[in-house]
């Protein structure tokens, strides 16, 4: 910096990967550079699927279109009692910044919006005397509606999705984003995978999200979207207050009435950027979706007003860089995350299930646990947890699975959250709630950052006759500011994340509804980012004294390699890692070299390259805390049984087993108890504790799979190596031990004792002679119990090998 007081040439801000380290955004509520013109109404009849009795249409373009590239099509729908006359506002807007807008008559079937779609582009040549003619970019189309013409959009593009309706001139992939504002939902109302944005009103009397109607919570058709997905909440509006027509009859009801003039404000202030970044990648528009809005909004609105309040939600879609810790969509059990991890808490009253306000009020009753939210219908699967806790200090943690615990490659952590409405926590301190998300590394160090500090809390519900629905907002936070003022956290190895609620932390008290705990790297709609794969399997057994070269693929993306960051990790002896540089080799093929190995070492290795977005990216996903393992020697097999054939196994019970005996075959259930949907190695068959539709768990036990006699007397170094799952959905501790016994199994003695994993296959192995002398009368027995019977345990065997090693160096 040159200290000169001015942003200049002298001037420099290192940003984040290729992002600029600083982005100035202008007033995005105000008009933009370009004049607009407007044309209309005019008529598309005649084009296939337009109404014959709603073919009328108004445009919005560029004035100086003609000197213009092809310009993104944005298309409104308007509701019922509406005129598609009221969306000047919308119209001249973003015409004014580079877009071509219409707003058509509307019958609210979703083949209306469909076809004027297709009309604006067959006719481009012959509208506005010729203005459009080659400058539709078809590939970038936006549907907005409002009411009954949000579920049209909607509708709309659920036609094009199913084929339903086939148009010409563009495909279901050409649209890049619909937002719905207040729209009826209807219970085939499905967005799909397609960028989507919802505009909610609290003070809405007419899309009201009464808890008795399913029809006007807007919030069923927001959580079913599967893509990226986001919403708007606005507080003190009503439902005409979105169109530019009459400000009467408003239907708005409830305190703190913000009026037209600012809900438009709100309105262009957010349309511009979420347009901007789903049409051209606009790296700092993200910033308008989930930043809290107390500290990050269009200048022009005022937000002195205490009456302006505004939440926002923001989920990452893209199908790579994010990781849920916990969604709440499986493992139901308090004690189980959706990842697998182990959950804990000491907050009170906790509940998980479906995010379904329970009767026809929004009044509070302990038996309405989700009192409020409104997220999902009886037939949706929206499921998240709610907790409260009242003048003591409390948490709620998850455990993070370790080959997730390496947080250093993503940007964020994320999670949704509300207050309950009108719960009595809630309604005895009006205003934002706050606590602390801590993480805590695996030495135990811990890093904390209250919510507040980016600008609010978890907003208070509106007090539309006395509490509304459930008004979720994400909370995202940078993972490095865990690292400020010299944390010590180790961001490479984050066992737990932690909300710490309480006096000392935050609100005395309080009641939250909580979704949606995810990792993200927040990659952009349609960026494809570098990523390391091999072309084969690693291999397992390495010859003494010769190095060996393995290859890996690099495919960049979207993406460019950080130079020098294409590294092959090995250690021979559990010390301290080593790293040599691969060698590109081709256009995506790298080489990376093992150096010779002695008898005597233990290999273990991994690969890692960085890009500069993407961020640092390893193979396997999980390292270093999960690594390929490799053996020096010949692998000369003594037993490889994948179980598809009976090679004499016996299984024996303790008498208090209730259920869930060992059984041989393909697994037959559908992984809703925590049993595998299949087998380790992909033969078909394994070892499971009850192999059937339903309850098939271990219930009392133990219940012991025993291998057939394994003759060792002639071996000199022998390796027991095994494929287990085990499955303990309240982490009490229920045991999965696998023993050897050197005398035919008159006695055992312990190889492993597993407890409080995550479900999973894992695959493990052991050198024999640590445990046992080697003799001609070798068994391994596997078992597993449920005492006292209290869980739902699930075990499997899969791919067992005894296998000899010789090696001479």
């Amino acid at each position: 910096m040159n200290q000169n007081g001015v942003l200049d040439g002298g001037d420099y801000l290192d940003g984040y990967s290729r992002e600029a380290g600083l982005y100035v955004v202008h007033d995005t509520a105000q008009p933009g550079p370009l004049d607009a013109t407007y044309f209309g109404p005019y008529s598309v009849a005649g084009v296939p699927g337009v109404p014959a009795a709603y073919a009328n249409e108004v445009l919005y373009y560029p004035t100086n279109i003609a000197s213009m590239e092809p310009l993104p099509l944005i298309v409104i729908g308007h509701g019922s009692g509406h005129q598609y006359t009221w969306y000047d506002h919308i119209g001249y807007h973003m015409a004014s910044y580079g877009c071509i807008v219409i707003s058509h008559q509307n019958n609210f079937g979703g083949y209306a919006t469909a076809a004027h779609t297709r009309a604006v582009i067959e006719l481009q040549d012959s509208i506005a005397d010729g203005a459009l003619n080659g400058k539709v970019d078809s590939s970038r189309i936006i549907w907005i509606g409002h009411s009954m013409g949000g579920h049209g959009v909607v509708l709309a593009y659920d036609l094009v999705y199913d084929g339903t309706y086939v148009p010409e001139y563009y495909t279901v992939d050409d649209i890049v984003l619909l937002s719905p504002m207040l729209p009826i939902v209807e219970a085939d109302d499905h967005p799909h995978h397609v960028n989507f944005h919802l505009w909610t009103a609290s003070g809405d009397s007419d899309v009201s999200g009464h808890a008795s109607m399913d029809y006007v919570q807007t919030f069923h058709m927001h959580d079913r979207a599967t893509g990226y997905r986001m919403s708007t909440v606005v507080q003190g509006t009503g439902h005409a207050w979105f169109h530019d027509g009459p400000e009467e009859p408003s239907w708005f009801e409830g305190p703190c009435s913000i009026g037209q003039e600012n809900t438009h404000l709100i309105q262009l202030g957010l349309f511009l950027p979420l347009i901007k970044h789903y049409t051209e990648g606009n790296i700092p528009a993200t910033d308008f979706f989930w930043r809290q809005y107390e500290r990050f909004h269009p200048i022009s609105v005022d937000t002195v007003d205490p009456c302006i309040v505004v939440t926002n939600e923001y989920r990452n879609g893209s199908e790579s860089g994010n990781f849920y810790i916990d969604d709440y969509q499986t493992e139901e059990s308090l004690y189980t995350s959706s990842s697998g991890g182990a959950v804990t808490f000491t907050v009170e009253n906790v509940t998980e299930g479906r995010l379904d306000d329970n009767n026809s009020s929004f009044t509070w009753t302990p038996d309405d646990p989700f009192n409020g939210a409104t997220q999902a219908a009886s037939y949706d699967t929206s499921r998240g947890v709610v907790f409260d806790w009242n003048g003591v200090d409390a948490y709620y943690e998850w455990e993070v699975i370790p080959t997730q615990q390496n947080f250093s490659d993503d940007l964020y952590l994320s999670f949704r959250g509300a207050q309950g409405t009108q719960h009595p926590y809630t309604l005895a301190e009006l205003g934002d709630v706050t606590f602390a998300v801590t993480l805590r590394d695996g030495s135990g160090t811990t890093s904390s950052i209250n919510i507040g500090a980016y600008g609010g809390g978890l907003e208070q519900p509106y007090q539309r006759q006395g509490g509304w629905h459930n008004e979720m907002e994400v909370i995202r936070i940078r993972l490095t500011d865990f690292l400020t003022n010299g944390s010590g956290l180790d961001l490479t190895e984050v066992a737990a994340v932690r909300f710490d609620v309480g006096p000392s932390w935050g609100s005395n008290e309080g009641r939250i509804v909580v979704d949606e705990l995810m990792l993200t790297n927040n990659y952009w709609p349609y960026f494809s980012p570098l990523s390391l794969s091999m072309p084969a399997p690693p291999p397992e057994f390495l010859p003494p004294g010769v190095p060996t070269v393995i290859d890996v693929e690099i495919d960049p993306g979207d993406d460019t390699i950080v130079p020098g960051s294409a590294l092959l990790h090995y250690r021979y002896d559990g010390g301290a890692w080593l790293d040599d540089p691969l060698e590109q080799i081709g256009s995506t093929l790298w080489q990376g070299t093992l150096p010779p190995p002695t008898c005597d070492d233990t290999p273990e290795f991994f690969f890692s390259v960085e890009g500069a977005i993407t961020g640092p990216v390893y193979v396997p996903h999980g390292a270093p805390a999960v690594t390929f393992v490799a053996f020096v020697g010949e692998y000369i097999s003594v037993l490889d049984d994948d179980f598809e054939e009976d090679l004499g196994w016996t299984v024996e019970d303790d008498p208090s087993l209730m259920s869930g005996s060992w059984e041989r075959g393909v697994p037959a259930d559908d992984g809703l108890e925590g049993d595998p949907l299949t087998d380790y190695d992909g033969s078909g068959s394994c070892y499971l504790t009850g192999n059937y539709l339903g309850n098939s768990d271990v219930d009392g036990g133990p219940t012991m799979l025993i291998s057939p006699m394994v003759d060792l007397a002639g071996t000199t170094n022998p390796v027991l190596r095994y494929a287990r799952w085990w499955a303990n959905d309240d982490q009490d501790s229920d045991p999965f031990d696998v023993e050897v016994s050197n005398d035919g199994g008159s006695t055992w003695v312990l190889v492993e004792h597993v407890v409080n994993i995550p479900p999973g296959w894992v695959q493990s192995a052991a050198y024999v002679a640590d445990f046992v002398s080697l003799t001609a009368q070798v068994k391994v027995r596997f078992s597993c119990a449920d005492v006292p019977n209290n869980s739902k345990d699930e075990g499997g065997v899969d791919a067992v090998q005894v296998f000899e090693l010789v090696c001479e160096d």
